[in-house]
C-alpha cells in the first residue's frame, strides 16, 4: 500500500487529504475521515511502522509543526 497525506496548490491551498493506494487493486481510497483532526500541512514526513501510520512535523505556510500522530 501507498499512502498520501495533505500537500498544497499554494499558499492559501493547504489540505489534509488523506489517501490510500492498494497496489494489488490498482485502487485509490479516500481516508480522509481518518486525519479530520491534523491540521493541514505540507513538508512532513508519513511512514509506516509495524502496522502503524506515524506522520511528523510539517508547516502551514505560517509556523513549523513538531509533533507526531499516529495511528493503527
Amino acid at each position: 500500500r501507498i499512502y498520501l497525506f495533505g500537500g498544497y496548490l499554494d499558499t492559501d491551498s493547504i489540505f489534509n487529504d488523506f489517501y490510500e493506494f492498494d497496489i494489488s487493486s490498482t485502487t485509490w481510497f479516500n481516508r480522509s475521515n481518518l486525519t479530520n483532526s491534523i491540521s493541514p500541512r505540507y513538508g512532513h514526513s508519513l511512514l509506516t511502522f509495524q502496522h502503524e501510520l506515524i506522520l511528523f512535523g510539517g508547516e502551514n505556510g505560517n509556523e513549523r509543526y513538531d509533533e507526531i500522530y499516529s495511528r493503527r
